[in-house]
């Protein structure tokens, strides 16, 4: 590939990954809303709530994990500011993604095991606009570590074995004050928002800072 066909294909990635700002704009926002509010739910437990919405202290924990190592992964391959720049958005928009195919998963393993409605009336009505979302998984793919790819999969069955487990010993919200409905919500959340941790690591990333040859360069 020539150097001016890959300076192309660098223009229309960011392109696609500023694209991201307004999508997930309504994630900020809630959020930003929510940890200014906290509350409790009918169990007791800590929630932060925006306009109806509960995000339970794991979910941001998870996230804001998620994101600090990828915004790190990131800018220690590419450096400077731009690299700062770009792991943000990156760790934003996959982020968003992940978030939503964790509901999605969410609704699916209710509708299949417990009859859940939400499937049906909420997501399925509005597949476009989820798929829209979820693309931006794609924001990952320049930075991907090829040895990743076996873990992903492991780590996809494990979150997958989760919500089975989950699924069959009630599949009950925190709010229902079950300690392992609880604790296996906060799994899930965990396991979900680190794929893209693991997507990029690879088993020499943090070796003396040095950028290797697969990296790519913007």
């Amino acid at each position: 590939m020539t150097t001016t066909s890959n300076r192309r294909l660098w223009i229309v990635y960011y392109a696609y990954l500023l694209s991201s700002i307004p999508v997930f704009s309504w994630y900020d926002r809630t959020v930003l809303r929510a940890v200014l509010n906290p509350s409790s739910d009918t169990a007791g437990n800590l929630v932060f709530s925006s306009n109806g919405t509960g995000i339970y202290p794991f979910t941001i924990a998870s996230a804001a994990l998620s994101a600090t190592i990828t915004v790190v992964i990131i800018w220690r391959r590419v450096r400077g500011v731009l690299g700062l720049l770009t792991g943000v958005l990156v760790a934003r928009a996959s982020i968003g993604a992940m978030m939503e195919l964790y509901e999605l998963t969410f609704v699916s393993v209710g509708y299949l095991f417990h009859g859940w409605r939400t499937l049906e009336e909420h997501f399925l009505p509005n597949i476009d606009w989820t798929l829209l979302k979820l693309g931006y998984i794609s924001t990952l793919v320049p930075w991907i570590r090829r040895e990743s790819v076996k873990t992903l999969l492991v780590l996809a069955i494990a979150t997958l074995l989760v919500f089975f487990v989950w699924a069959v010993t009630g599949y009950k919200l925190p709010s229902s004050g079950e300690v392992v409905s609880y604790a296996l919500n906060a799994v899930t959340r965990f396991l979900v928002s680190l794929m893209p941790v693991f997507a990029l690591m690879g088993h020499r990333i943090f070796s003396h800072g040095k950028r290797h040859r697969e990296d790519p360069r913007p």
